[in-house]
């Protein structure tokens, strides 16, 4: 997804799509955003790698702190809304695959919807330098574990709101075989949103973003002895966080969030929003059941026409949704539709199609 001429990037074959990104600005990012009146508004400043050499910052730290002195007293750091998706990338948020929830993908891959085995250490390598090779082309490269981060340790609202964030994700619950009455007095209390606030207040930043990213759910039974309870522990990890193009879509209008098809992806499109909202861009619309609508079915191709991919992600309540209330922002749509077998090899319109110019395309 791209934010500002902004996009979030992802990619099945990290290797084989930096080895491309040589190519041209563009190809950077598999998404493009140009923000606010693209044609009107001034470019963001390219990405600048000195910083104070006191300071140990990370690279988006770097570029949330470039965007804002340049934003000066605006509360937004960017206006949001793409036209073209050949429009030159200006910032792009990546989420980087981690060694947490990815690990757990890989354990059984085809159940995490990857396509084949993966060795999470060699892709995290390939993503550090497609991120590197970014920024190298004076493009402001994001990372949702880094804005998760930002001002955690000098704000109390980041570390409020990132904490009410995990308590989401992690719950504490009775194993189905044992109940209450089963329970020693007082041992409800361990079971309770108080108890599981005071352990998140005594975590760490980066044991919150864990607790956020792999969404556990602690089963506690009576152990029978004077230790109390037994644990054991179930995790839903987020482990296609990485495909950052499909938890939204970005249109002449603003940023839509999505609605994902998988049960293993819908979790990431609250944690997408939460990221934009705590860089102060705002979301015109977001798509609501019985609609599903994925970043990887859209295209923007100018002032008069987008197009929108339904098949096996996408579908048609989502189109008529975002049509009924004017998200897209251009004069037509037009609506892709897969009539034949909706192959998984074919999952979203950018599987088939892509957009290299202004007026080139290809087709698988």
């Amino acid at each position: 997804m791209s934010l500002g001429r902004t996009q979030t990037a992802s990619h099945g074959d990290l290797e084989a799509f930096v080895k491309e990104l040589g190519e041209a600005t563009a190809t950077m990012c598999v998404d493009d955003n140009t923000f606010g009146d693209a044609c009107n508004s001034p470019t963001v400043p390219k990405y600048k790698t000195q910083a104070d050499p006191t300071r140990i910052q990370s690279a988006t730290v770097k570029s949330i702190n470039q965007l804002r002195e340049h934003a000066g007293d605006s509360k937004k750091i960017l206006n949001t809304g793409q036209i073209h998706e050949d429009d030159p990338a200006e910032v792009v948020i990546v989420c980087e695959p981690d060694l947490n929830n990815n690990v757990m993908g890989s354990i059984h891959p085809h159940g995490a919807l990857y396509e084949s085995p993966v060795n999470v250490e060699v892709s995290s390598a390939q993503h550090r330098r497609f991120r590197e090779t970014i920024r190298e082309n004076g493009v402001h490269c994001l990372t949702v574990h880094q804005i998760l981060m930002h001002d955690t340790d000098r704000n109390l609202r980041a570390r409020h709101e990132l904490e009410e964030l995990a308590a989401s994700r992690l719950t504490y619950t009775l194993d189905p075989n044992f109940s209450v009455e089963d329970l020693q007095e007082g041992d409800t209390f361990y079971l309770s949103e108080k108890y599981k606030r005071e352990v998140l207040a005594e975590m760490s930043t980066d044991h919150l973003i864990d607790m956020i990213l792999t969404i556990p759910t602690v089963y506690l039974k009576p152990s029978l002895r004077d230790t109390g309870f037994t644990a054991s522990y179930m995790f839903n990890p987020l482990t296609n966080m990485q495909y950052t193009r499909d938890q939204q879509i970005t249109t002449a209008k603003g940023i839509v969030m999505g609605r994902l098809r998988s049960l293993q992806r819908q979790n990431e499109v609250e944690l997408m929003e939460f990221c934009f909202k705590k860089l102060g861009l705002d979301i015109v619309a977001t798509v609501k059941a019985p609609g599903f609508l994925e970043g990887g079915d859209f295209y923007p191709v100018g002032r008069e026409l987008c197009m929108l991919g339904v098949g096996l992600r996408t579908n048609v309540e989502a189109a008529e949704q975002l049509m009924r209330e004017n998200k897209f922002g251009t004069t037509r749509v037009a609506i892709v539709e897969d009539k034949f077998e909706q192959d998984q090899a074919r999952m979203h319109l950018d599987c088939i199609f892509n957009v290299l110019g202004k007026d080139v395309v290809v087709l698988a």
